[in-house]
């Protein structure tokens, strides 16, 4: 029985492993190689996390991908909304701390995608999302 990923959530990183993006598999390209597996995608949203990053390897290393996009991909991971929340709380924290080590101190109204603050976001359990 063939399993169908047209409308799942997917992560996938560029090329380069610089950013990750999240966003829907919406099919197959028509024309291309079957085996390729080659996927048009919709990107919903750009976070940044790289290939190194914990919370990034803690999905890969965790399942199978399958295909990839057009042209400069990583292989697709189907990937849940609380997954989703935890990628953009792992980088709301690497953002705060690289701010903080080159002495900045973000805006006041300043909120993470969690609409956090920052001291809250920074003491938020990892277990909550």
């Amino acid at each position: 029985m063939k399993t169908t990923t047209t409308g799942h959530l997917v992560m996938w990183l560029e090329a380069s492993g610089t950013q990750t993006k999240i966003g829907r598999d919406l099919a197959p390209y028509d024309g291309t190689l079957p085996e390729l597996n080659c996927r048009r995608l919709q990107t919903d949203e750009a976070i940044d996390l790289t290939i190194t990053d914990p919370a990034i390897v803690a999905i890969t290393d965790s399942r199978d991908g399958y295909g990839c996009g057009w042209g400069g991909t990583t292989r697709l991971f189907s990937i849940t909304e609380e997954e989703v929340e935890g990628l953009r709380h792992a980088a709301a924290q690497k953002q705060a701390a690289l701010a903080a080590r080159r002495g900045e101190q973000p805006p006041e109204d300043w909120r993470s995608p969690r609409g956090l603050t920052l001291a809250d976001e920074m003491d938020a359990d990892d277990s909550d999302y």
